[in-house]
Formats: structure tokens, C-alpha cells, sequence
């Protein structure tokens, strides 16, 4: 499997849990070209359908047609040395393409630029509670 791989620098694979990966390296919808971005006009939300976990990408504000459509890919990286650099443009970019709880310092650009990735500051617990309880009413499935 990681022959098939092995040459290529674009990947479309999106975390179900711990134990189970959507790849669409092969097939899959349109979708999967959604690009990511550090202030995202989507979001997607995992559910669970009959015991089957289901994708759906959902958008967080109105916007007019023809918007191109990003969410925050907010995955963990285990190669720093590979980590893509973000290009986003948003004024509080994180500076690399990962995940908000992940720390990197140092991590140099190609203009020789230190580039820094920021915590934003974690909400309350009341906070969180209260979001999760929301989604567990709409039938979302935490994760």
C-alpha cells in the first residue's frame, strides 16, 4: 500500500477516529479538492447514520455563489521536517497546515522567514460543555 503512495505529495484522507481513515486518493467526490484554510467558511461534522459514520461539510456563514469553499484540515503532522507551510493569507495564519493544538517554533520558510504557529486561546469548559451538548441534540457524534 505505501508503494502506492510513495511518489505522490498530494493527499485527500480525512480522520473518521482513531482506528479508521476516508481516503480518496483513488475516487472519491468533489470534495476532496476543498482546500484548507486558517479561517475557514466550512466545517465538517461527523454523524452517525444507523451505526454508518457519514462526512458532511457545512457551511459557517452565509455566502454568495461561487464562493470557494475551505474548513480547517486541522490534522496532526509526524514529519515536521515535511509539514506543509500555509498560504491561506489570513491575517492570523497559523503558518503551517496542522493542528490548532500542535506547537511549532522554528520551522523555517523558504524566504528563510521563522515561521510560528499560535495557540489560540482554549475556550472555557462551561463553553465546551455547552457546544457539546448542542451537537448531541442535532445528532452529531462527538469526537
Amino acid at each position: 500500500m505505501i508503494e502506492q503512495y510513495h511518489n505522490h505529495s498530494d493527499h485527500y484522507c480525512l480522520n473518521l477516529d482513531s482506528g479508521m481513515v476516508i481516503d480518496s486518493y483513488r475516487m472519491g467526490n468533489e470534495a476532496r479538492f476543498i482546500n484548507h484554510s486558517c479561517n475557514p467558511n466550512c466545517e465538517m461534522q461527523k454523524w452517525s447514520v444507523n451505526g454508518v459514520y457519514r462526512i458532511g461539510l457545512y457551511a459557517l456563514k452565509d455566502m454568495p455563489a461561487g464562493t470557494e469553499l475551505t474548513y480547517d484540515y486541522n490534522f496532526h503532522s509526524f514529519n515536521v521536517e515535511k509539514q506543509q507551510l500555509c498560504k491561506c493569507g489570513f491575517e492570523k495564519c497559523r503558518g503551517i497546515i496542522g493542528g490548532k493544538s500542535q506547537r511549532m517554533n522554528g520551522l523555517l520558510s523558504k524566504a528563510n522567514q521563522v515561521v510560528t504557529a499560535q495557540r489560540r486561546p482554549s475556550r472555557s469548559k462551561e463553553k465546551r460543555k455547552s457546544k457539546k451538548k448542542k451537537k448531541k441534540r442535532k445528532g452529531h457524534v462527538p469526537e
